[in-house]
């Protein structure tokens, strides 16, 4: 087998596509796994026929001349990108990927929101998810994540608020996406915080009864009594989302008293214009303005979890 770093891109050719297609199908069997064998099979003419038509497709081959990878790209999207099982974890799609980038033009990508391993991989080549739609592009019920190559939307530097905080290196509008929150580790009875390790508890986010330990950078997000993101939970991901625009160069901020009961409550110095100059730690003890401010902002957990609380909140919305 040729090694990653040994390979090139080449062109493929029509005596190729009986190859692509096993490429593509031992990818999906090994990616794959919400799909049902009966989605697969409905799945496979089509996929037939699309690398009949598309034009140009781009492959790295083994030492026999046959296709291990493939990339598709148009209007610069990556349409299609997959490697074979046997040469996963080779950095070919790594490869490919960035001789999309850079060669071809490509800015973005759609990702099944069920591939984690592929949404992280391309998360971690600059990807960022900026839209979600319910449906696949053949009306099955997967949903797909738009991602789009933004690179470093945020860093980390001294704040005014308290210690580190997050900055924004980029202008965002109402509803962009600047992140997803990532997430080290969960914090359990058997793998408790370690504190020699530099762990601590004021960088954990309370998720629907699980404590987890956020990871850098997001574990310095501060708190606002006049936040500009929110926390916009999808399945198991989480993404800061902009509540208003958000210049270039202002800090990252979210108030710590949504989607939490029971909590500590501390001494805010925000400097908000606005500020409580306490955080509760307790959705439920905010003024009920600030409740119904927040509400469509609260995670489905949370409503879940405090139903009657919620319906009661609800309810003084409409009356």
């Amino acid at each position: 087998m040729v090694p990653a770093e040994e390979s090139f891109v080449d062109i493929a050719g029509e005596d190729d596509l009986p190859r692509l297609f096993e490429v593509w199908e031992s990818s999906v069997r090994a990616t794959h796994a919400f799909l049902a064998e009966k989605d697969i099979q409905f799945l496979i003419p089509l996929v037939r026929d699309t690398l009949a038509r598309f034009s140009p497709l781009h492959c790295v081959r083994d030492a026999d001349h046959r296709p291990v990878a493939f990339l598709g790209v148009a209007n610069e999207k990556i349409e299609m990108l997959f490697v074979h099982a046997d040469w996963r974890g080779r950095g070919i799609g790594t490869k490919l990927t960035q001789f999309a980038i850079d060669d071809l033009g490509a800015r973005c990508v759609d990702v099944n929101e069920q591939n984690d391993p592929a949404i992280g991989f391309y998360e971690n080549l600059g990807f960022s998810t900026v839209a979600r739609s319910p449906l696949d592009g053949e009306g099955m019920p997967f949903p797909i994540l738009h991602m789009e190559l933004i690179g470093t939307a945020v860093e980390v530097r001294r704040s005014l608020i308290e210690g580190l905080g997050i900055f924004a290196l980029r202008d965002f509008h109402a509803g962009d996406r600047l992140r997803r929150v990532r997430v080290m580790r969960e914090i359990t009875e058997d793998a408790p915080l370690r504190t020699d390790a530099g762990e601590r508890a004021d960088h954990c986010d309370y998720v629907d009864g699980r404590v987890l330990l956020l990871d850098y950078p997001d574990r310095h997000i501060n708190h606002s009594c006049d936040p500009n993101v929110y926390q916009l939970f999808e399945g198991k991901r989480s993404y800061f989302v902009a509540r208003r625009k958000i210049a270039a160069g202002d800090e990252v901020t979210c108030d710590y008293n949504v989607n939490i009961t029971a909590g500590t409550a501390w001494p805010c110095a925000c400097g908000a214009g606005r500020c409580r100059k306490r955080v509760e730690g307790d959705f439920f003890l905010l003024p009920l303005e600030w409740q119904i401010e927040y509400r469509p902002l609260l995670a489905d957990w949370f409503v879940q979890r405090n139903r009657e609380r919620i319906e009661a909140l609800d309810k003084s919305i409409r009356t």
